[in-house]
């Protein structure tokens, strides 16, 4: 006797060394660039050059969400640390850590208490 026939379409899955990035507007000049994936050395060169476009574009505030990133390693945190200490003047970068694997690095490294770090992204907007 056959088994049934199993009709579940599987999900698409990310590949392993690729982050995802969602872009949405806050309020107008602010954008939130929202992670998601692990940010180790092989995907940290894709944060960089998400974050640049960002940076570059017409907008005073570029918030950081990484409320779906598994994994935060040393290079995603230098990413962040470059781009927070060569903003353009008139610019702000926030961060947002609200998980336990986003927010650790940065306790772990003294990083939480020298970057513009929040727990939630209404706190960091209403930061401004």
């Amino acid at each position: 006797m056959s088994q049934p026939a199993d009709n579940r379409v599987p999900r698409p899955r990310r590949a392993p060394d690729a982050l995802e990035f969602v872009i949405r507007t806050a309020e107008p000049g602010q954008v939130v660039l929202e992670v998601a994936g692990e940010v180790d050395m092989v995907t940290a060169p894709q944060l960089a050059d998400a974050l640049a476009v960002q940076l570059g574009r017409d907008v005073k505030v570029v918030v950081v969400e990484l409320g779906r990133v598994t994994f935060l390693g040393s290079s995603g945190l230098a990413v962040l640390v470059n781009a927070w200490r060569s903003l353009d003047p008139g610019k702000t970068l926030l961060i947002v850590a609200p998980t336990r694997a986003a927010y650790r690095a940065f306790a772990l490294t003294g990083l939480a208490d020298q970057l513009p770090l929040h727990r939630k992204l209404d706190e960091a907007l209403a930061s401004l």
